[in-house]
């Protein structure tokens, strides 16, 4: 737990100093949190020449949507809560829902983004329902309503496979048999050193990695929704 997040649930005063700065709930500010590189990663890989209809999924509390929205695309958000910043721009969509089960039609979406979210699917940790395949359920909704040749654009905690209360830890195995339905492009990976979040020569480098109580390190893939599923190309 960071320091800033220690406070804001022990010292009354700090709680109500951040609450009449706008924060209405736990600030949940970690020093050494993975989005320090999930968001410069995401916009780096983000395809801006081809994007129409963006859709975040786990949008409560991320910046990442309104800034997309910011730049002139169209996103709409997705989670089981309210996104906080909705009503900050007139092309922000916000949509209160499950992942693993949308109104939104097939194909409807160019480019979708899930930073550190698809490993909380189904486990409860935001009031959710429990369930031991909501990460896959979501990963088989995504497909469907991402069109052909759609960008998915991911981040989760890689390392030692575990699964805890709050998360899901994918080894290499369980993270490309996750996905085995896209074309995947590139894979990054990224540690935290401790002081610093530094990126990985390759999986080889984290794969022993124990995220079991803290997330130590992130795997990040670009990959394509493919006409033809790729386990099954050369049936």
């Amino acid at each position: 737990m960071s320091i800033v997040q220690s406070l804001y649930d022990q010292n009354k005063y700090f709680r109500s100093l951040a609450q009449k700065l706008g924060f209405g709930r736990p600030i949940n500010v970690e020093l050494l949190s993975s989005r320090l590189v999930e968001y410069p990663w995401t916009l780096s890989n983000f395809p801006f020449k081809t994007a129409h209809n963006v859709l975040d999924i786990g949008s409560c509390g991320s910046q990442l949507p309104i800034m997309l929205a910011g730049m002139g695309l169209n996103v709409w958000t997705l989670d089981i809560r309210k996104y906080e910043y909705a009503d900050l721009s007139n092309n922000l969509h916000s949509v209160i829902g499950d992942i693993t089960k949308t109104d939104f039609s097939d194909g409807f979406f160019d480019i979708v983004t899930a930073i550190s979210t698809i490993e909380h699917i189904g486990l409860g940790r935001y009031g959710d329902i429990i369930d031991s395949e909501g990460d896959k359920d979501a990963v088989r909704e995504i497909k469907r309503i991402t069109s052909i040749g759609g960008t998915l654009l991911i981040t989760v905690p890689f390392g030692k496979r575990c699964i805890t209360p709050a998360y899901r830890v994918y080894d290499k195995s369980a993270l490309f048999s996750l996905f085995k339905d896209f074309d995947i492009k590139s894979t990054d990976f990224f540690i935290n050193s401790g002081k610093l979040w530094i990126k990985a020569a390759d999986e080889n480098q984290v794969e022993n990695i124990d995220s079991s109580t803290k997330e130590m390190a992130t795997a990040c893939l670009r990959m394509i929704n493919a006409k033809v599923q790729p386990d099954k190309a050369n049936e």
